[in-house]
């Protein structure tokens, strides 16, 4: 487990040479977790002008949040924490791993698991970004393992480390609500562990007190943000989110093509997985045959939990996962959302290889079975050597990792802490010769101030002669700044400017326009 967790760290180290990479939720994270360490509370800041300093941090659940301010650095260079955040989470992913599957399908194949876990794109993407999906992943799997215990434990006597184990996994359960709101439907678990364990009748109670402790914990976060969102007006989180414009069967199609991303597309790599594959069956039943057979026989039962808690982890997931996007408008299914339940599929495939090694003299197609599930996960790992590959290309080459997000998509994440951004905001602050006591006023506040550390507000919705009062009035200098060819064309509209007032801007070579603060108002419209 040491070396895995080591494995882990140098994982993390070689996918972010040059810091975490940066998403726009990556800095709502970033902000909230900085704003915890301050004692602030779990907030956002608001960056409003004349307006509340923070607003309540809502949209996305707290513990991503709060487990990055717990990490040295977060106030000052929450990139660092970050890292050390993603360290300890992959590592307890890899360990929860193989200790979930050691005592039942052997420490080779629970080891080599874990390396498939580690490897696999979906993976390596997630392990870049600074994303609240490592902690989800890390939890589902502590879930699945504490799972495991209980029904082990359910067979002995002692009810007191039932109820503590139970009392784990609730914990565990309601921590995946807390990252990620769609976790909820992974409560299914306690049931299932129940059903699936010996004694159900005399534990009934013990785990009947585990399903009230977790459905407390969820619901005193919904009675939370729900009061919040009377305070606010209700426009919060999931309320604020508009109705999809996507069947079913367009979220199942994305699904799929996210899944496919997993593997290579390429005819070569098709076909040394299956020579691999082939080969690895051949050193297998030379081995069993040479007496070589060294695999730990457990409980039956046990190792049924396994199977049907991550086969059903998987298949829950995904079915909730099309259903929601079909009736809510959130980001498009991409790699990072299969990247949740990901491990479950790499550890049901080396658990069917396990099954299948043991029944390979009795059972007449064991030997053909296991090629194409051995050629499956090899698949995984040539994938994920692609991708790691020209990850670390396009990291030495533009400074940003332009990972693709499904198989079939041309387009890349962005990296919102790439050169490219850095030395836009760079550009301006030079050619503004901004001072250390200067206010910008810009349409995105809150990644201006986490890539520059300049004080920053968000520009109003609607710009009039209003809205320009309260700027003048509440900010002593500045610069109001226009981003972009719509929004400058907008500012020249609201603002009555000539054309070569914007031409002979100091940010016209930036595709950008800079207002003095105070602006003049004599053309403002009403």
């Amino acid at each position: 487990m040491f070396l895995l967790s080591v494995l882990a760290c140098i994982l993390v180290l070689k996918l972010t040479p040059f810091g975490i990479a940066i998403s726009p939720d990556s800095v709502s994270y970033l902000d909230a977790a900085r704003n915890i360490h301050l004692g602030h509370g779990i907030v956002s800041t608001g960056f409003l002008i004349g307006g509340q300093t923070f607003e309540p941090f809502t949209v996305w659940p707290p513990l991503y949040p709060i487990l990055l301010a717990v990490f040295p650095g977060i106030e000052n260079n929450p990139s660092f924490a970050a890292v050390q955040a993603m360290m300890l989470t992959l590592a307890l992913s890899g360990i929860f791993m193989f200790l979930l599957l050691r005592a039942r399908i052997g420490r080779v194949l629970a080891a080599l698991a874990v390396i498939t876990f580690y490897v696999s794109s979906a993976n390596l993407i997630i392990s870049t970004y600074a994303w609240s999906e490592s902690l989800f992943v890390c939890l589902l799997l502590g879930a699945i393992y504490f799972g495991s215990q209980a029904v082990r434990l359910a067979e002995q006597p002692s009810r007191l480390k039932l109820l503590g184990v139970l009392l784990l996994l609730a914990m565990f359960l309601a921590g995946l609500f807390y990252t990620r709101y769609i976790g909820i439907v992974f409560g299914f678990l306690i049931p299932l562990t129940w059903l699936l364990s010996a004694n159900r009748k005399n534990t009934f109670h013990i785990y009947l007190v585990s399903g009230i402790f977790y459905s407390a914990l969820v619901v005193a976060w919904l009675i939370r943000n729900h009061l919040l969102g009377d305070i606010t007006g209700g426009d919060v989180g999931h309320k604020a989110r508009q109705s999809s414009d996507l069947s079913l069967f367009d979220n199942f199609d994305a699904v799929f093509d996210s899944l496919l991303l997993l593997f290579p597309n390429q005819s070569w790599g098709v076909l040394a997985a299956l020579f691999i594959s082939v080969l690895s069956v051949i050193v297998i039943r030379r081995g069993l045959n040479a007496g070589e057979k060294q695999i730990i026989r457990i409980e039956d039962k046990n190792l049924t939990y396994l199977q049907y808690a991550l086969g059903a982890a998987f298949l829950v997931y995904l079915i909730a996962l099309i259903v929601l996007r079909s009736v809510t408008n959130f980001e498009a299914i991409r790699i990072r959302y299969i990247a949740l339940v990901s491990p479950c599929l790499i550890a049901v495939l080396y658990i069917v290889i396990y099954r299948l090694i043991v029944r390979i003299d009795t059972t007449r197609y064991a030997q053909l079975l296991l090629v194409p599930v051995i050629a499956t996960l090899v698949l995984v790992w040539i994938q994920g050597g692609l991708v790691f590959k020209h990850g670390s290309q396009n990291w030495q080459e533009a400074g940003t990792p332009n990972y693709p997000l499904t198989r079939n998509s041309p387009a890349m994440y962005s990296h919102l802490a790439s050169p490219l951004y850095v030395r836009y905001f760079k550009h301006i602050i030079t050619t503004l010769e901004l001072r250390a006591d200067d206010t910008v006023v810009l349409q995105n506040p809150k990644l201006f101030h986490f890539l520059t550390g300049v004080d920053a507000k968000k520009i109003p919705s609607k710009l009039n002669r209003e809205a320009v009062n309260k700027i003048n009035a509440d900010l002593n200098g500045g610069y109001l700044i226009f981003e972009g060819e719509n929004a400058v064309k907008s500012a020249m509209s609201a603002l009555d400017l000539s054309p070569d007032f914007v031409h002979q801007n100091k940010l016209y070579s930036a595709n950008a326009l800079a207002l003095d603060i105070p602006i003049d108002i004599t053309n403002v419209s009403k």
